[in-house]
């Protein structure tokens, strides 16, 4: 009976540390979900952050379009005032040496008008 008491006992403690055993590793495995959760909130997190980062590129990019076609229709702008200045100057020009040739006109005849009034 002796004996039996004694494996009895001997089972009592394999058991005992079997318990602790699997207390120890339910521990470990509760710690290590708790990590993979932590790690799933914070990988939702980034994605979040990375659909955030995403949009805000398109928008950048449909900026930076949306402003290169302003600059393109500035530029166009611009380029047709100058062209419309430049004519503008030739027009003047030509009104000027035309008014030049007037005043020439004119003056030859003021000094004939002269000249014959002398004589």
């Amino acid at each position: 009976m002796a004996d039996r008491q004694a494996e009895i006992e001997a089972l009592q403690r394999e058991l005992d540390a079997t318990r602790a055993q699997r207390d120890a590793l339910q521990e470990q495995l509760d710690r290590a979900e708790h990590r993979i959760a932590e790690h799933q909130l914070e990988t939702r997190e980034l994605e979040a952050d990375v659909r955030a980062a995403q949009h805000e590129a398109v928008m950048l990019r449909e900026d930076a379009h949306r402003l290169r076609k302003l600059l393109g229709a500035e530029r166009d702008r611009r380029e047709h005032q100058r062209e419309h200045q430049r004519e503008e100057v030739r027009y003047l020009q030509r009104q000027l040496e035309d008014q030049e040739v007037t005043m020439t006109v004119l003056r030859r005849q003021v000094d004939d008008a002269n000249a014959r009034r002398q004589n």
